[in-house]
């Protein structure tokens, strides 16, 4: 007795699946050797990390974007990098202490922002993430006065 097996998708249908979950386990491997590449000189500008581990990195990061260029026929897409490199968390907007998390993340992209114009020398966007980090902090400790003050 042969047995028959039945399906309601089409090969077609299920080799775009196949396709589509290849290109994301592409954009994942990216988005982790990037994440590793970019905390690691993080650490090493703090004076830890492992400097020896950056061609490491930089090479896991070139062959998973080989890979999803391989896969889709182009580069990732502008948009795609930065989301997935975000430090931003997903913030609950109705949660008491909203305030205080959102202004901790404008603080440290502040600070990741005189970081990066340090590296580059660029003065006036040094200052204006020293500006970013300030005014963040002043929020911050405003809110958690607000809140102080409800409770």
């Amino acid at each position: 007795m042969d047995l028959t097996v039945v399906s309601e998708r089409s090969e077609v249908d299920v080799e775009r699946r196949r396709a589509a979950q290849e290109i994301e386990r592409a954009e994942d491997q990216i988005e982790g050797a990037l994440r590793e590449l970019v905390a690691n000189i993080l650490r090493i500008m703090r004076g830890a990390g492992k400097g020896y581990e950056v061609g490491n990195h930089l090479g896991r990061a070139y062959e998973a974007m080989l890979e999803y260029e391989r896969l889709t026929g182009h580069g990732m897409w502008k948009a795609s990098v930065p989301h997935r490199l975000s430090i931003r968390q997903s913030l609950d907007t109705s949660a008491a202490d909203y305030f205080v998390t959102h202004e901790e993340e404008d603080m440290i992209s502040g600070a990741m922002q005189i970081v990066a114009s340090r590296l580059l020398g660029q003065r006036t966007q040094e200052s204006a993430g020293d500006r970013e980090m300030h005014i963040a902090s002043n929020d911050r400790c405003d809110a958690l006065k607000r809140f102080q003050r409800r409770a």
